[in-house]
């Protein structure tokens, strides 16, 4: 391919270079692969394992800016750049490569037109400001998430092989009018860039004024429609301003883990651990003492795979399935039916930051480690405020996965299996948005949509055992787990029945 085909009347101002890309594979009928050789710097033609750094369609890096304002008339990177610019013109510098999502994001009516905007990888708009309708980001077919990149092994946008943009029709179609106009409230942001905060992205996609939501929690000015619910909370001045013993301000530097240089700047590992470690075990205990106190038989059942000789498998309680479920994945432990403990153990001496829930330790890690970037001193009163923040924040989280848990077994737990990535991806988002605004007082900002809201106090389930005894393991009853079946002696067949049941949980 010498020379392309290209008019720029194709293209829509703030449209993707994942976008821009598919037309111009469709208009050439080439792949990805002759395409990015056509256009990368010359140290990276014919390799044929390219980085995604260089694959990437954010950063551009593989390309070469010669090359694109030679085949499309300007500079396609520069205008990407600029665009992106723009959008996080609002923005704190120092977060800026965080608001934009290296797995493709896209809406399925701006598809089904030959299109796709920039502003559908930034983070804090997750539904779709054209047509107003919530983003994608799993592939229908395969059920994985697809990489904004070139993917050069591949003839089409996905793995899979799947083409998710429609371009079958007329090239004369790809002239737009006006799409861009929707997304310039998007872009009118100013004056705030020095104010710096936290923010969790993975649990915000059913806010859809999440912009409004952010103005409103650093205190400036913003419209935002009724449906929206703020939990407000400040740390109280008391805890702020606590002042430690002098040996124990002495033990707190000797233990702690230098992470940027200078020695103020500083956080106690095993302190946070801890923290969490206790956050988890106090909401577990309150989970059990007033949620599940008359279905713990019903957990044993479960989990030991209890029945009686010649009936069927039993009905699952779905409070033990959520239960169940959520503990593990906490942990991401596969082995709900053998590993009849798991929780969060105590440790020691811990030399780098880490925590005991795996699903939550990296939020956990982004909320320290960006605090401690924006302070760069951390002193010794500062330690309270920022453990007040990691068990508010935690707990949020852990409460947000119950409830999830609660919503999925009420459908799935008579199914007898675990959703599949799609179905946990378009479940409702039970965990609020969290804003936390880096300031000298600690605050903290969780917001919900009203009319999204769910709540486990709203989920009502029926478990299938009526009286505390139908609730017990019985005489009759055994465990139907293959590795007790094999050491019985059981018949194979069954074994291979129940290792086939066991597949249909997996714990994502």
């Amino acid at each position: 391919m010498s020379v392309i085909c290209w008019n720029n009347e194709w293209t829509q101002p703030y449209e993707s270079m994942w976008s821009i890309l598919n037309k111009l594979m469709a208009s050439n009928r080439i792949e990805a692969r002759d395409a990015f050789f056509k256009l990368c710097r010359d140290n990276l033609k014919g390799k044929q394992m390219i980085g995604l750094s260089n694959r990437s369609l954010l950063l551009l890096g593989g390309l070469d800016a010669n090359v694109i304002t030679k085949s499309f008339g300007y500079d396609l990177i520069k205008e990407n750049q600029q665009y992106m610019m723009n959008i996080m013109s609002w923005l704190p510098e120092g977060h800026r490569n965080n608001y934009f999502d290296n797995n493709l994001r896209w809406c399925n009516d701006c598809l089904r037109d030959g299109f796709h905007s920039l502003l559908h990888q930034f983070k804090l708009i997750n539904y779709c400001p054209i047509h107003e309708k919530l983003l994608q980001s799993i592939c229908i077919n395969c059920e994985k998430q697809l990489q904004f990149a070139f993917l050069l092994e591949k003839k089409k946008n996905c793995e899979c092989n799947l083409q998710h943009m429609n371009l079958n029709r007329d090239i004369t179609c790809w002239k737009f009018t006006d799409y861009h106009l929707n997304l310039l409230p998007w872009l009118g942001v100013k004056n705030i860039d020095k104010i710096n905060y936290f923010i969790n992205f993975e649990t915000a996609r059913d806010l859809k004024d999440i912009l409004s939501c952010i103005l409103i929690s650093l205190g400036c000015e913003a419209d935002l429609k009724d449906n929206y619910h703020l939990n407000f909370s400040k740390m109280a001045p008391y805890i702020h301003n606590l002042k430690l013993k002098k040996e124990q301000c002495n033990d707190l530097v000797d233990q702690a883990k230098i992470l940027y240089g200078g020695d103020d700047n500083f956080i106690l590992c095993d302190d946070l651990y801890e923290s969490v470690r206790q956050t988890f075990k106090a909401i577990d205990k309150n989970l059990r003492k007033r949620i599940l106190s008359t279905h713990r038989s019903c957990i044993t059942k479960f989990i030991s795979l209890s029945k009686s000789e010649g009936e069927d498998i039993p009905e699952i309680c779905p409070y033990a399935y959520a239960y169940v479920f959520w503990k593990h994945s906490l942990f991401k432990s596969d082995r709900v039916f053998t590993e009849r403990t798991i929780g969060a153990y105590s440790k020691q001496n811990i030399k780098v930051l880490q925590f005991p829930i795996k699903l939550i330790e990296d939020r956990l890690l982004d909320l320290v480690l960006s605090y401690i970037s924006e302070f760069k001193v951390i002193n010794v009163n500062q330690i309270a405020g920022i453990r007040w923040l990691i068990m508010k924040y935690s707990s949020e989280l852990l409460i947000g996965h119950f409830t999830k848990w609660m919503y999925f077994a009420k459908q799935y737990s008579t199914q007898h299996r675990t959703p599949n990535n799609i179905e946990m991806d378009q479940a409702p988002k039970v965990e609020p948005l969290i804003i936390i605004p880096y300031s000298k007082l600690f605050k903290f900002y969780s917001w919900r949509n009203k009319n999204d809201d769910i709540h486990w106090k709203n989920i009502n389930l029926k478990c299938p055992y009526a009286s505390t005894k139908t609730k017990r393991k019985n005489s009759t009853e055994i465990s139907q787990h293959p590795l007790s079946l094999a050491l019985n002696n059981d018949d194979s067949k069954i074994s291979n029945f129940m290792m086939n049941y066991i597949n249909r949980f997996r714990v994502r």
